[in-house]
């Protein structure tokens, strides 16, 4: 345990650290400032929801994956989503294989109600 009017060592600075996606969160003891770490250039997490995004944008890596998965090339990505550059869909598709789980679970949560499926929403 740190005592306040000591000077911890490195190891001691650090109170917790969890795991989130392929970012950390580390909550520091003594100012309680909690940073997000992403190992991605381009991607960056959502504040309210920790969903990963295209840093800049409101792009989700959950759209650039879905798109893949439906059989898209990168090169066709860019066909539907103009202002990204390849670099970042690449850099998304990497996340995405990195992270599978987490933004299959993203898909699954945002995916469209079967009952709505194939319905007009306006006339």
């Amino acid at each position: 345990m740190v005592r306040f009017n000591e000077k911890p060592s490195r190891g001691e600075k650090i109170e917790k650290v969890a795991f989130l996606l392929k970012g950390v969160y580390i909550l520091l003891e003594r100012n309680m400032m909690t940073e997000v770490l992403v190992e991605n250039r381009y991607i960056a997490l959502k504040p309210e929801t920790n969903e990963p995004i295209i840093k800049g944008t409101g792009v989700t890596v959950r759209a650039i994956a879905e798109h893949w998965l439906m059989g898209a090339q990168p090169e066709e990505i860019l066909l539907h989503i103009p202002h990204l550059t390849l670099a970042q869909i690449f850099d998304a598709l990497s996340y995405y294989d990195d992270n599978k789980e987490v933004i299959e679970g993203f898909i699954e949560i945002n995916k469209i109600p079967e009952e709505l499926s194939g319905t007009r929403l306006s006339r």
